[in-house]
């Protein structure tokens, strides 16, 4: 009988470890936060920096710290208003299979540090707690510039090959910023190099080499005294942010990268004086991609300018709406944020006084409604969708009318409907022919539409390149289709009486010309003057 109990007795023994085991897993279910089954924890900063804790790379002890923690915390009502929509530190403890979120708000006062578990119950973490968790790296993002500086040139963002960032974190004490070296790639540089951090350095030395051979050693604002065009330099860069008593960071970054000197861009307005409805020409010579090119306005104008290329050029066309106040605008530009360069441009107006427009009553009373205007404006803005960015037109314009048309309202008119007192502003030229006559294109491009619509009648617009389309309305008949190339001079169709014209005086046909730039309706007359002006380099 002896020997049976000693046997029973070694067996519970050796399944002694198994009840452990699962009386451990068992409690985790109802409480996985303690401290003996936690296997790791998943730290996400409120900056978004995502950190892993283990108990195999747990030196300093962080699980038994943060276990501790909540196990000391005393429970209140909930928590602080202020702090309901704070981001917070999530915490996501790892037992078994069971995964656990808690969120943690602190903030450099270590006395206002809270909790909520997952049951959205609210905790106040003791002071001293907090203070432990406060000096951990992990509470960097708290402290003003616990993060290195941002560095740009030319607008492209430059890591530091070697960092040494420190800030005033917790007790003033300070903390070195955690950062990883990173490598930069070769950078083209349009002339001087554009240096900008969002924190300012006291000094930026910069040292460039090429096979060997210094090519420049000493502070960044000299470098626009030499010019390095073609050459290919190795650059190393070192900014340094002095200790001073009034700040609260202070370090040195360094920079390596290769950068590739190339002619700068050039700048050149046509004019810098225009009235509404004029076409100003801004000329970019040297810059490769036209789409690096900013452009600003104060005040601003109606759209923001679209350069393309042309030729040794980038080239945008910028309409003069009608709707600018007139006063002088101040336009900026640059490339990549190079070689800025600023303009003014002074602007008069070109409006005249009103006058009727006769529509017939009942004609005008059956289509003018919101139906066939939406319709209308959804196939006007249709056109702009897909232009080419090839340049078509060249020289002067031509008006398209034959010798002997006459003009019964030019561009920027104001117009009223006089039978229904609605004002219109003439977007282009109404012609009227004493008999049916050729319309022509105002000048070389493709056609992108050709069809009829209730308001305009036959219409037909032309795409002429960089952006600029002309549009033929009220036309009797067509002569072209979409996808036509024309030349200037070449036959559109036929003024009439269609669309709102349509029960015009029967002797006397009509047609309108419109040249668009982006939407923005232009004048004519100046290009039949004098074509599209660019004021390029002599």
């Amino acid at each position: 009988m002896k020997k049976i109990y000693v046997i029973i007795v070694c067996v519970l023994l050796a399944f002694i470890p198994t009840y452990i085991a699962f009386a451990s897993y068992f409690a985790t279910q109802v409480q996985p936060v303690k401290q003996d089954t936690v296997d790791r924890i998943e730290i996400v900063t409120p900056t978004g920096i995502t950190s892993e804790v283990n108990r195999e790379n747990d030196t300093a002890g962080f699980i038994e710290f943060a276990v501790s923690m909540n196990e000391n915390a005393e429970k209140i009502l909930g928590l602080p208003d202020p702090l309901i929509d704070d981001p917070y530190f999530k915490f996501t403890y790892f037992s078994f299979d069971k995964s656990t979120v808690y969120k943690y708000y602190f903030d450099s006062n270590s006395a206002d540090a809270y909790f909520v578990d997952p049951a959205g119950l609210a905790y106040h973490i003791k002071k001293e707690s907090a203070e432990e968790f406060l000096k951990t790296s992990y509470a960097h993002c708290i402290y003003d510039y616990s993060s290195a500086p941002v560095f740009t040139l030319n607008s492209t963002s430059i890591l530091p090959s070697k960092s040494n960032w420190q800030f005033k974190g917790f007790n003033d004490e300070f903390c070195e910023s955690v950062s990883t070296p990173g490598t930069n790639d070769l950078l083209e540089t349009y002339g001087t190099p554009s240096f900008n951090f969002d924190i300012e350095p006291d000094t930026v030395t910069v040292t460039l080499t090429e096979n060997g051979e210094t090519l420049f050693d000493g502070y960044h604002t000299e470098l626009s005294n030499n010019n390095f065009s073609g050459r290919t330099a190795d650059a190393h860069i070192v900014a340094t942010w002095y200790d001073s008593p009034d700040r609260d960071y202070r370090g040195e970054l360094k920079y390596d990268l290769k950068l590739l000197f190339k002619e700068p861009p050039v700048f050149f307005i046509s004019d810098t004086s225009a009235i509404t409805g004029d076409i100003i020409t801004l000329s970019v010579l040297n810059a490769e991609d036209p789409s690096a090119i900013n452009f600003t306005s104060e005040p601003a104008i109606s759209i923001t300018p679209k350069f393309y290329s042309d030729g040794d050029y980038a080239r945008a066309l910028i309409p003069v709406s009608s709707e600018l106040v007139p006063g002088t605008y101040k336009f900026t530009a640059d490339y990549n944020g190079q070689s800025l360069t600023e303009f003014s441009l002074d602007i008069s107006s070109n409006y005249t006084d009103s006058y009727p427009y006769n529509i017939e009553e009942t004609l005008f009373s059956s289509i003018y409604n919101d139906a066939n205007i939406q319709a209308y404006n959804k196939l006007f803005n249709s056109f702009f969708a897909d232009l080419s960015a090839e340049r078509m037109f060249d020289g002067k314009f031509i008006s398209g009318l034959p010798a002997g048309t006459f003009e019964s309202a030019d561009y920027c008119d104001l117009l009223t409907i006089s039978q229904n007192d609605v004002p219109f502003e003439n977007p282009g030229v109404y012609y009227s022919c004493t008999k049916a006559s050729d319309i022509s294109a105002v000048n070389a491009g493709k056609v992108i539409y050709a069809g009829t619509d209730t308001l305009a009648g036959n219409i037909v617009a032309v795409d002429h390149g960089m952006g600029l389309i002309s549009v033929y309305k009220h036309l009797g008949s067509i002569s072209v289709k979409a996808g036509d190339m024309l030349e200037k001079g070449a036959l559109i169709g036929v003024s009439g009486r269609t669309g709102l014209m349509s029960k015009k005086s029967a002797h006397i046909s009509v047609a309108r010309v419109e040249l668009y730039i982006s939407g923005v309706a232009v004048d004519i007359d100046p290009l039949i003057a004098s074509g599209i002006v660019t004021h390029d380099h002599s």
